[in-house]
C-alpha cells in the first residue's frame, strides 16, 4: 500500500494505525513532500516498508514495491511454515528441532530414546508434513 503522509480527512501514520488495529498486515511504503525524521521512524517502527521523501526516482518506488513484495512472500511462506508445523505430532517435532539442529539420525534416537528406524520415519513424514523438498529446504522453512 503505497501512503501518503498528508491526505484528507486522516495522515497516513493514523492510517497505518487503524489498519494495525483492525488486523489488517499490508507492506506499506509512505511517500510525502512533507516528512520528518521523527515521522519516518514512528512509521518504520510501525511496519512501513520505506519512507520516501518526494521527489524521489521511479527506481527508488519500483525498489521498494519489490521489497514489499519479498516482504509479503516471506510472510506468506513463515504463515504456510507455521501452519504445518501445527500438524506435525509431538514427536516429528521434537526429531524436526534435532533434525535441523544438525544431529544424526543415531545421536537423534539415542537423545529420544527410539530406535534410528523409527528417527528416520518420523524424518520422512516431518518432510512430507512440511512439504520441503529436502533436508536443506526443511532447515529453511
Amino acid at each position: 500500500m503505497l501512503l501518503d503522509q498528508r491526505m484528507t480527512g486522516i495522515s497516513g501514520l493514523e492510517l497505518q494505525a487503524e489498519l494495525y488495529r483492525r488486523g489488517i498486515d499490508l507492506p506499506i511504503i509512505f511517500i510525502t513532500g512533507h516528512g520528518d525524521v521523527p515521522m519516518s521512524v514512528k512509521a518504520i517502527k510501525t511496519g512501513a516498508i520505506n519512507f520516501l521523501i518526494k521527489p524521489f526516482t521511479n527506481e527508488i518506488l519500483l525498489e521498494s514495491i519489490n521489497e514489499a513484495y519479498l516482504f509479503v512472500d516471506a510472510s506468506r511462506t513463515c504463515t504456510e511454515s507455521w501452519k504445518r508445523c501445527r500438524n506435525l505430532s509431538g514427536r516429528e517435532r521434537e526429531v524436526m528441532h534435532n533434525v535441523i539442529a544438525g544431529m544424526s539420525n543415531s545421536n537423534s534416537a539415542d537423545r529420544l530414546d527410539i530406535s534410528t528406524r523409527t528417527i528416520e520415519v518420523h524424518r520422512s513424514r516431518v518432510i512430507k508434513k512440511m512439504n520441503a523438498k529436502s533436508l536443506a529446504d526443511l532447515v529453511r522453512k
